[in-house]
């Protein structure tokens, strides 16, 4: 399959960038993550001027695309109507959503996650953990040439990204090349079935018997087609093909303590108490203790059956 990504080229701790290949124009996605609202002037100006050179050394032909957390909250003032539209969630606009707006204007941007309308509920981004404040701070920008690329932005409340902050969605609509070959899946046989003697007689059994049926060719090549032939089909029919498995150590055990600790987060969003927060934390540190222990065993069992295996040479 063709390689869509052409590169990816981490600028500093705050942003990285990557080039995704499409049809008529390639996409440019910027990845970034601002100072906060509390931090020194310094700071920021040192975060919009980086940015600003990584914008500039981006290829003036891509659809480029700034995500992240700016710590901005923008307002629904008159003289940020171009670059914001008038459906943000805040009244009043801060530092950083001044410093955003002046950024997206100098560079002929649109901050298209809050150009569209939605209920406040699908644009609230993080919530404040003391005053339980919904705030609009994670924003995507698109050049002006490009916006209609990106058909809609909102938030999602519903994926757990283990993270105080939600979940948004950006739907870009794009034609990707389409002229590749498509390569065939290898299917690889269940070697751990022939553990098993009654599965090896089993095999050698539907071996022979396939080759006693076929006719004898001349021909080696066809001779050695057909051979090759009877068993891989006795392969696929006695063994049976392994299941693709990612993560070999998760089990029911692992799916019922995400199913809680989903459970605790949806708890926690309708009602934000103390004892729901402390809950969903108590189910967040279960999950991950779990993981961490499942990960170990499965370790300790591979290195021993390395260990077995050398001893037997």
């Amino acid at each position: 399959m063709r390689n869509y990504f052409i590169g990816f080229e981490p600028i500093n701790e705050r942003m990285c960038k990557l080039r995704i290949r499409r049809k008529f124009y390639n996409i440019t996605l910027i990845s970034a993550f601002a100072p906060t609202e509390n931090a020194q002037d310094e700071a920021k100006e040192q975060f919009y001027e980086e940015l600003n050179i990584t914008l500039e050394q981006s290829s003036k032909h891509d659809a480029v695309i700034i995500l992240g957390d700016f710590n901005a909250k923008v307002g629904k003032e008159m003289n940020n109507r171009l670059v914001a539209g008038k459906y943000t969630l805040h009244n009043e606009t801060k530092d950083n959503g001044l410093r955003l707006c002046q950024f997206a204007e100098m560079n002929n941007l649109l901050i298209s996650s809050i150009i569209y309308e939605h209920k406040k509920i699908h644009k609230g981004t993080w919530k404040h953990p003391a005053n339980k404040i919904l705030n609009q701070i994670d924003h995507i920008l698109i050049c002006k040439r490009r916006a209609s690329t990106i058909q809609d932005v909102r938030t999602l409340r519903g994926p757990n990204c283990d993270s105080d902050h939600f979940l948004v969605r950006a739907i870009i609509k794009q034609k990707i090349t389409t002229n590749y070959e498509k390569r065939q899946q290898k299917q690889r046989s269940d070697i751990n079935r022939l553990n098993s003697q009654e599965i090896v007689h089993a095999y050698q059994e539907n071996i022979e018997t396939q080759i006693d049926k076929t006719e004898v060719r001349e021909d080696i090549n066809e001779e050695w087609t057909n051979i090759k032939t009877t068993i891989v089909n006795s392969a696929k029919e006695i063994i049976g093909i392994r299941k693709k498995e990612r993560n070999y150590w998760f089990d029911d055990e692992c799916r019922v303590v995400i199913v809680e600790k989903n459970k605790a987060r949806n708890k926690c969003l309708n009602r934000n108490t103390r004892i729901n927060r402390e809950d969903y934390e108590q189910k967040r540190s279960e999950e991950r203790n779990l993981f961490k222990k499942k990960k170990r065993e499965l370790l300790k069992k591979q290195i021993e059956e390395i260990r077995e295996s050398k001893r037997k040479h």
